[in-house]
């Protein structure tokens, strides 16, 4: 009886050692990632804006280059592809995480419902929603425009389009249906009839609007917000041909390109206009672009004050399509961003750039589906894949100017520089470094590729040879890459990547789990 007793006691402990050796590394990466997410937090408050108004526009964080399909590096003025999103530095995205489940955007100044209701509602809901929550200690939310809630979209990967450090989703997974409602559309659209409103997609990136009425399962969500209103322009005519924007601090173009281009030689265009003395324009990113909507102007309008084109026709001139490319008339056109896009996590080759329809957005038949003031994307080049409303390709240009941050991005990291092939389960150690152009301090952040990543690390000196470690937990083939920030969020290029395999199990690890089922094993066999 002694000695069954003692085997008992034995295989007992022996359990417990194995429990608490695995609870140790559970804890310990637990507290790794905690301390991780206070890094950032703490980080982000100091990030610095170059505002020049009221109406602070916040970059899309978008830092890869593209040509019509596949990221390139960064292209020399002069060289094909120049002048896109990420060579233009913008103010960086700078969030504080209040701790009582708001988030204030310290460019903006508004405060924000950091989890959203996983209800889908009516826009008329929506409000009704907004109007009367109490969060944070404040009963003051209210639903936001569509300016606002395009603010905090985020450009850097998509799917989502958001930073969920901070703002959590709120469905359980990402995909097509985070839609959140903003804004009502003057217009008359396919889905609404002339009962429509706007919202921002932070799955998919786009900007459409809804039938309103619709709640349920194919209702949207919603995502309160408290504060001044944000987005109102503050234009002045310069007499020049050039509108400027007292609010962003951006400088216009005033008539547009008055042509359709693909994407490509929409770039050239701007990196080669002279207007007004001044030969610095390029091609707006999305969220510049969108900064000059009219969401009280439609060419479907059902009023006849809300109609015409959805930009301030008293400061800018557009063109009219020709009769017939809509069913709307007069018409107008989709306008080129110089921020890339790609259809899905399935299909992830970046063969659109995004637009802003500054007239009817339509579906294949040329009807106002999506509404005008809408942003979605279009093929850059002629033969290229088709989309799910049809292709034009050739779209307007209107150029901007000036917004930018002087602060350059820090360069290209080294491609890491480690093992290429070992097993999974074990730990390897890579290295990169790189330099940032004014002496500033960098944080790095390493993409593993198999969905997970190191967050920022740092703050480390420039020049400064870095080291990371990492453990994959299954076989295959993977690719490592890493980029750099600066301290006041403006990041690099991603590095070239390092292909590795893990074509092995680490072994140790599978005996040390078959002896501690052996022993569980063991323990029923006796009656425990």
């Amino acid at each position: 009886m002694i000695e069954y007793g003692e085997k008992i006691m034995k295989k007992t402990i022996e359990i417990v050692v194995i429990l608490m050796l695995i609870l140790g590394i559970f804890t310990s990466t637990t507290g790794c990632a905690q301390e991780q997410e206070e890094e950032v937090y703490s980080e982000s408050n100091n990030q610095t804006t170059t505002s020049n108004g009221n109406y602070v526009i916040v970059d899309t964080r978008q830092n890869s280059c593209y040509d019509n399909s596949e990221t390139i590096s960064y292209p020399e003025p002069g060289e094909p592809f120049y002048g896109q999103d990420a060579q233009y530095n913008g103010n960086q995205p700078s969030y504080q995480d209040n701790g009582n489940g708001t988030v204030t955007d310290l460019n903006t100044g508004l405060m924000w419902q950091q989890s959203p209701a996983n209800i889908g509602l009516s826009w008329y809901e929506a409000e009704e929603y907004c109007g009367t929550l109490e969060l944070g200690g404040y009963n003051d939310w209210r639903m936001p425009t569509t300016k606002e809630m395009f603010s905090i979209s985020d450009y850097s990967q998509g799917w989502p389009y958001l930073d969920t450090t901070y703002f959590n989703l709120a469905g359980n997974t990402v995909s097509k249906d985070e839609q959140y409602w903003t804004e009502p559309y003057v217009g008359i659209t396919v889905e609404g009839g002339s009962d429509a409103a706007f919202g921002v997609n932070h799955g998919t990136g786009h900007i459409k609007a809804y039938a309103a009425f619709v709640s349920g399962r194919m209702g949207n969500y919603v995502r309160a917000v408290r504060g001044d209103i944000y987005g109102v322009n503050a234009f002045v005519d310069n007499g020049d041909g050039t509108i400027n924007d007292a609010a962003t601090g951006l400088m216009w173009q005033q008539v547009d390109s008055g042509m359709g281009l693909d994407w490509e030689n929409s770039l050239n265009y701007a990196e080669n206009l002279e207007l007004a003395g001044y030969d610095d324009w390029r091609l707006p990113n999305v969220k510049e672009l969108q900064s000059i909507v009219d969401y009280t102007k439609s060419p479907s309008a059902y009023d006849s004050e809300n109609l015409g084109p959805a930009i301030d026709t008293d400061f800018f001139n557009i063109t009219e399509l020709p009769e017939g490319t809509t069913k709307t008339d007069p018409d107008y056109g989709y306008y080129w961003s110089s921020t890339s896009a790609y259809f899905s996590p399935q299909d992830p080759a970046y063969y659109y750039a995004w637009y802003v329809a500054f007239g009817t957005a339509v579906n294949g038949e040329g009807v106002d589906f999506h509404g005008a003031g809408g942003m979605r994307f279009d093929t850059k080049v002629e033969e290229g894949p088709e989309h799910e409303d049809g292709e034009r390709i050739f779209n307007y240009v209107r150029c901007v100017r000036g917004g930018l941050s002087d602060n350059q991005a820090p360069e290209k990291p080294e491609t890491p520089d480690g093992p290429s092939s070992g097993e999974s389960g074990a730990e390897y150690s890579y290295t990169t470094k790189t330099n940032d152009p004014e002496g500033e301090q960098l944080y790095y952040w390493f993409d593993w590729g198999d969905d997970t990543n190191s967050g920022w690390l740092g703050p480390y000196d420039s020049g400064e040879e870095i080291h990371e470690t990492h453990t994959w937990d299954s076989k295959g083939s993977f690719e490592i890459k890493v980029k750099a920030k600066d301290t006041n969020g403006i990041q690099s290029e991603w590095s070239d990547p390092l292909s590795i395999s893990m074509p092995k199990t680490n072994y140790a690890l599978c005996s040390f789990l078959f002896q501690f089922f052996q022993n569980i094993r063991e323990l029923i066999q006796l009656g425990i």
